[in-house]
């Protein structure tokens, strides 16, 4: 499959802004920067649903935006770096950095977007916001990453797909294990849903008694692990 990386993210903002509209006209009160704080648990299974397709809408282009990284290094530009005496660990680490700087520009486009007029959402406190937006990009970060390791195996096109799916899984039983009071600690295992303010103790939410420091903590880790996991698999791939 071939990308147009203008094309992609042109697509990507369109899907911000679709999410904004979809946020807005919603008809239920939310917090300030819905996209990572509007999975609420609701009583109401149509609304539930909604919020969490409108969470999720904007996150398979901004996987596609970086899908193929990891098999670039493999198939690719990477190739031509090597044979000019390149550290494949050196490479591999700058790839990651490139990846998290971008994926910085465009959370900073979703929080401009979100930003824009006088939405009537609930205004957030500044150390919530700061909260909110942090474990957000730690949580895209993890998911990009996640898929960057995958690629170094085979198809990058199953590799995305893999995460899409997982991603989704994980937010629809993340939410039974969140109403579980003995099932949270298995959330770990599903990370995704620390993602979201409402899921992760950035904002007070009912009886959801979870740390915001465990699932901040479960978020970076995991981000390091996919990280170096990457630079040890592209470290003894063969790739000539």
């Amino acid at each position: 499959m071939r990308k147009n990386d203008g094309t992609n993210r042109l697509l990507v903002l369109f899907a911000i802004t679709a999410q904004r509209i979809s946020f807005q006209t919603f008809g239920y009160p939310l917090p300030g920067l819905p996209f990572a704080n509007g999975l609420e648990l609701v009583e109401n299974y149509n609304s539930s649903w909604l919020l969490i397709l409108f969470s999720y809408f904007p996150i398979p282009f901004i996987l596609f935006e970086f899908w193929g990284r990891g098999r670039k290094l493999t198939e690719g530009y990477g190739k031509v770096l090597l044979i000019r005496s390149y550290k494949r660990s050196r490479l591999c680490i700058q790839t990651i950095v490139h990846i998290l700087l971008e994926l910085a520009g465009i959370t900073a486009v979703q929080i401009l977007i979100f930003s824009i007029g006088e939405p009537g959402w609930h205004m957030l406190t500044n150390e919530e916001m700061l909260k909110t937006i942090a474990a957000y990009y730690a949580g895209l970060g993890a998911l990009i990453l996640l898929q960057f390791y995958l690629e170094m195996f085979g198809e990058s096109d199953y590799s995305n797909i893999a995460v899409n799916i997982y991603f989704i899984v994980s937010i629809f039983t993340g939410e039974a294990l969140i109403r579980l009071k003995g099932a949270k600690r298995l959330l770990v295992l599903l990370f995704p849903n620390f993602m979201f303010g409402r899921r992760n103790g950035a904002l007070a939410v009912g009886d959801i008694n979870i740390k915001f420091a465990y699932a901040m903590a479960a978020l970076i880790i995991t981000s390091l692990l996919f990280g170096i996991l990457s630079v040890l698999k592209f470290q003894k791939k063969d790739i000539y």
